[in-house]
């Protein structure tokens, strides 16, 4: 029986290198002069980093068919997660619906 993949664990683990990389790197991005506009970018680069990892832990998986299906429930979990903090209720639920939704993963 092969390892499980537990792409929650491995989609934040890659926003995590992401956001890493993103912020030591120098991308010639300039800061925005408003706080509005500040936090309105911290926000997008936020989801751009979970949509990253999502994108990068799907393709662990090894039927292409089934990773629309994982992806679209990874950044309901990421969004989840980011707004209610990694608890052990949503962890089950989600790793339950990947299992139901897409097999063992």
């Amino acid at each position: 029986m092969p390892e499980p993949l537990n792409l929650i664990d491995k989609a934040i683990e890659q926003s995590r290198t992401y956001r890493e990389t993103f912020n030591t790197t120098v991308n010639g991005i300039t800061e925005p002069l408003t706080p509005e506009a500040i936090r309105d970018t911290l926000y997008l680069r936020v989801r751009e980093s979970l949509n990253r990892g999502c994108r990068e832990a799907v393709k662990l998986l090894p039927k292409g068919n089934k990773r629309s299906i994982a992806y679209s429930i990874l950044m309901t979990a990421l969004y989840d997660i980011f707004h209610y903090h990694k608890t052990e209720a949503l962890m089950t639920h989600y790793n339950n619906l990947l299992d139901k939704m897409v097999g063992t993963h």
